[in-house]
């Protein structure tokens, strides 16, 4: 009887061992899995805050372009995705734009089919409100007023910047519609 019982102890003094040896073991494993994830995160917030002071330097510089990849315009069918071939440029006091136009002109040059979204013209106010700092409903927001070299237009863009590259520009021309595309901001490409 003392055997069975001494058996008895062994055994149990054996399974608990083993328990508290997984126990320990999965501890260990949930702990580095989250000492892992919390890396990651922090990796993440890191690339971000790297992102969005670059985007902020560009924007200082005043050599960036926006890349619109959405048209919104008062003509509802306009209102579409664009496949990224369309860009804005600010080189300095130069905003060369190569948008689409979906809308209505108050004037039109001789000849009729220029597209008033198409032009090269000299920045006369660059106002830089805010900054892009990732964090919710925070962003920078340019203001540009520009003329056409020709003096057939006179434009003001209203550029907001969120993080992680995303914009919105909104132009107001003198002899049309208003426009707006959503997009993204980047380097301007050497070329």
């Amino acid at each position: 009887m003392k055997k069975v019982n001494f058996r008895v102890a062994l055994t149990i003094i054996i399974v608990v061992a083993t328990l508290q040896t997984l126990s320990a073991f999965c501890f260990e494993q949930q702990k580095e899995k989250k000492a892992a994830t919390q890396n990651k995160k922090e990796q993440k917030i890191t690339q971000i805050a790297q992102e969005n002071s670059k985007i902020n330097e560009l924007l200082i510089s005043k050599y960036f372009s926006f890349v619109a990849q959405r048209v919104y315009s008062s003509m509802p069918r306009a209102n579409s995705s664009l496949d990224g071939s369309y860009s804005l440029e600010v080189s300095g006091d130069i905003i060369n734009s190569y948008l689409p136009f979906f809308g209505r002109m108050d004037s039109v040059p001789y000849g009729g089919d220029t597209n008033p979204m198409r032009f090269k013209a000299h920045i006369t106010s660059y106002d830089k409100t805010g900054a892009v700092t990732g964090k919710r409903k925070e962003k920078a927001v340019i203001t540009i007023k520009a003329n056409q070299d020709d003096g057939n237009n006179n434009y003001e863009l209203i550029l907001e910047v969120f993080s992680q590259e995303s914009a919105s520009l909104r132009v107001i021309q003198q002899n049309g519609e208003s426009i707006s595309y959503g997009g993204y901001i980047t380097q301007i490409d050497n070329k």
